[in-house]
């Protein structure tokens, strides 16, 4: 039987809203100011009722209410699903990763208010793991599509705890894929960030200390230098390529070119 199959939408809005509240990073969407009425009240509209702006063109809802029975697989790791992502409103959920234990058992639990399936979403990535509702209890989530996500990112709290996900996630992968010791590894997430940077973004200066070593995760950069009065010379550096090494074996080196962004390109600096 396949997991819509399993799962129940609650089809009132009311307990919708209500869950909502009940969620600290993003109760502001139903946020009420007397006199005014609710803050976001367009986008609440179109996430919880959807909206009609006329004959064939509604829009939403994109935030939907289900109940998935204990054991009932939510999320299944492998999956292209990049349009949905979840929060846990009752219950909680149980993570497997077929890494671990060919995912038989789980490594991992979500609570309450809680997101889960984001980084798919965000990141355009496959599923990283199945997630299933709780083998007793079961759970209730709120279901997010992707258009939501704009307007969530709106509300403070979600949109911080939003950004922060998404660099924690893309420093962990990153560091994950080195060949170093898992120490080395725990001492990198410890003074690493992850950044997503824009194009025509200067990431370093020729001639500058070097004080940072930047590893290239996604995207492009352009590497330019004075080679001779006659001009500049440049090469390319994509996904996989680390700079700044240099400094760990030279007291006071410098960078040897100027490094710029060439399209959006995700580096743990």
């Amino acid at each position: 039987m396949s997991k819509e199959l399993k799962r129940q939408e609650v089809q009132d809005h009311h307990a919708i809203i209500q869950a909502i509240k009940g969620i600290g990073a993003i109760e502001e969407l139903v946020e009420f100011e007397a006199g005014h009425g609710y803050k976001y009240a367009v986008d609440l509209e179109v996430s919880i009722y959807g909206r009609n702006y006329g004959p064939g063109k509604k829009v939403g809802p994109y935030i939907r209410m289900f109940k998935y029975p204990p054991g009932a697989e939510v999320i299944r790791e492998g999956d292209w699903d990049t349009n949905t992502f979840y929060i846990v409103v009752e219950g909680s959920a149980e993570i497997f990763v077929k890494a671990v234990k060919d995912g038989k058992e789980p490594v991992a639990s979500v609570k309450h208010g809680n997101p889960f399936g984001e980084m798919a979403v965000l990141a355009g990535v496959q599923r990283a793991a199945t997630i299933k509702a709780h083998h007793e209890t079961g759970i209730s989530v709120l279901e997010v599509q992707r258009p939501a996500l704009r307007m969530l990112r709106k509300l403070k709290k979600f949109g911080a705890a939003l950004d922060l996900t998404y660099r924690n996630n893309g420093r962990n992968s990153t560091l994950g894929i080195l060949t170093i010791g898992e120490e080395a590894k725990k001492q990198l997430a410890q003074i690493s960030e992850f950044r997503v940077l824009a194009r025509g973004h200067v990431v370093c200066q020729e001639g500058r200390p070097i004080d940072r070593i930047i590893i290239v995760k996604d995207g492009w950069l352009k590497r330019t230098c004075e080679a001779d009065k006659t001009g500049e010379s440049a090469d390319f550096i994509g996904a996989g390529y680390c700079i700044g090494l240099n400094a760990l074996a030279e007291r006071g080196a410098k960078w040897a070119y100027k490094s710029i962004v060439l399209s959006r390109t995700e580096v743990p600096i």
